[in-house]
């Protein structure tokens, strides 16, 4: 089974917005049982890999541990869903951060409800294991000293 979910809303027949904190539960329940989600990215956090409304990916279940650089979505102790790399892992404990933003959350694995196994964008597919991809993911993790200046390089979408 999978959910598709436009970014981050739903358009009903009349037009009408859901936002995510009404939908979350739905991909909770979906991904727990073993659905797919499809989710189009809503925010510019995720900058440069993720773009606002052009890039979609596929959540699913974790089934092996979790690893640095994974992405994954997840609801932190204020409720909030959002989706996040992870860029440590210290026990149980995952240190978690936007792309495009340098403040790290820290989270319990535990919080953790799906994995990106691969997002597209212009119609081309990028799985999360490419190697090229990854490579690409650590460079710009090496270099988050200058992350504040490069991400001008890169559009922001409203």
């Amino acid at each position: 089974m999978t959910l598709y979910i436009n970014t981050y809303t739903v358009k009903s027949m009349i037009d009408k917005k859901i936002s995510i904190e009404v939908m979350g539960p739905i991909i909770e329940e979906t991904i727990k049982q073993d659905g797919t989600v499809k989710l189009q990215i809503s925010g510019n956090s995720m900058r440069p890999f993720y773009i606002h409304q052009e890039t979609i990916v596929c959540l699913e279940k974790v089934h092996s541990p979790l690893k640095q650089f994974d992405v994954v979505f997840y609801r932190n102790e204020n409720e909030q869903y959002l989706l996040h790399r992870i860029i440590n892992i210290k026990g149980s404990t995952l240190v978690i951060c936007g792309d495009a933003l340098s403040q790290k959350e820290y989270i319990d694995e535990s919080l953790i409800i799906a994995r990106v196994q691969y997002h597209e964008r212009n119609g081309k597919v990028t799985p999360s294991s490419s190697k090229r991809y990854q490579m690409k993911v650590k460079w710009w993790n090496k270099l988050s000293p200058l992350r504040k200046y490069l991400i001008r390089f890169f559009p922001y979408k409203k």
